[in-house]
C-alpha cells in the first residue's frame, strides 16, 4: 500500500477509501509518523540552537557560557560535551595566562601559567608564556642590577664634582685673594681654573 502511495497518489486514496478501517488505521500511522518527525526536529532545532547560542557566547568572549543539561545521546550529546569541555579548557587557559600576566605587571615575576590539564595546543602557549615571562624576570633583575650600579656611579661621580669643584674654588680664592681692583688672573691659575676644574 506504501508503494502505492509513492506510484499514484489518486490510486492510493480510492484504495484506502474502500479498504475501510485499515485505510484509516494507515492513515493515523501516517499522521502519528508526522507528528513525532516535527515533534523530533523541533527538538533537534531546540538542541542546536541552544549550541549555537553557547558558541557565539563562547566567540564575544564570555568564557563562563556552557550548554546546560547536556541530555542528548549519540552524537549531539557529544557534540554538546565536546562543546562544553572546550570551552572548559579555553577558560582555564584564559584565566591562567591573565593571573600570569597580572602577577607581571605588579612585579611577581615567579607567577607562571600553570600547564597541568592544558591539552596540545594550549599547554605549548603557556610554555610560550612562561619562557617569555623567565626571560622578562630575567632581564627585570638585569635592569635593576643596572640601575644600581648607575646610582652609584652618579653618586661617585657627585662626590668626585663636588670635591673637584671644592679644589678649584679654594684654588680661585686663593688666587683672588691677593688682587686688586682692575688686577686679572694670572694666564697659568685661568687656564688651570677653566681645563681642570671646569671654570
Amino acid at each position: 500500500m506504501a508503494a502505492c502511495a509513492l506510484l499514484a497518489p489518486g490510486v492510493a486514496v480510492a484504495a484506502w477509501a474502500q479498504a475501510g478501517s485499515t485505510g484509516a488505521a494507515l492513515a493515523g500511522l501516517m499522521v502519528a509518523l508526522a507528528l513525532w518527525g516535527l515533534w523530533c526536529l523541533a527538538r533537534l532545532h531546540r538542541v542546536l540552537e541552544g549550541t549555537a547560542a553557547a558558541l557565539d557566547r563562547l566567540a564575544a568572549g564570555d568564557m563562563e557560557a556552557r550548554i546546560p543539561l547536556v541530555e542528548e545521546q549519540g552524537s549531539l550529546g557529544r557534540i554538546q560535551w565536546a562543546v562544553n569541555h572546550l570551552a572548559d579548557v579555553a577558560d582555564a587557559f584564559v584565566r591562567e595566562t591573565e593571573a600570569t600576566l597580572q602577577a607581571v605587571t605588579e612585579g611577581r615575576n615567579f607567577r607562571q601559567v600553570l600547564e597541568r590539564g592544558l591539552p596540545g595546543h594550549f599547554a605549548l602557549c603557556a610554555r610560550s608564556i612562561n619562557a617569555a615571562q623567565d626571560f622578562m624576570a630575567h632581564r627585570t633583575r638585569e635592569m635593576a642590577a643596572f640601575a644600581d650600579r648607575f646610582e652609584d656611579t652618579l653618586k661617585q661621580e657627585e662626590i668626585r664634582f663636588r670635591s673637584t669643584l671644592a679644589k678649584g674654588m679654594s684654588l680661585f680664592e686663593d688666587a683672588a685673594r691677593d688682587l686688586k681692583a682692575g688686577d686679572m688672573l694670572d694666564g697659568q691659575t685661568a687656564f688651570t681654573l677653566y681645563d681642570t676644574y671646569g671654570f
